[in-house]
């Protein structure tokens, strides 16, 4: 709940910053991800932690979402 994985043409350099918006339905979300990991296999693939203030808020929304869908 605290990162996704990306696929990318280029790579990208561990510990810079991006921002990364989710939408789920109505509701879009941006947080900031840093790096943490780069693979280059083909494809980029860059991990991505989820940082700041709003990754809290994201973490909340993953539940609220989850619970939603079990009912």
């Amino acid at each position: 709940m605290g990162g996704c994985n990306i696929e990318t043409q280029s790579p990208l350099d561990l510990g810079s910053q991006l921002a990364v918006t989710h939408q789920a339905s109505v509701l879009r979300m941006r947080v900031i991800a840093e790096v943490r990991s780069v693979t280059i296999n083909g494809l980029c693939s860059a991990g991505l932690e989820f940082v700041g203030p709003e990754a809290q808020s994201l973490q909340e929304l993953i539940v609220e979402l989850r619970t939603r869908q079990r009912r």
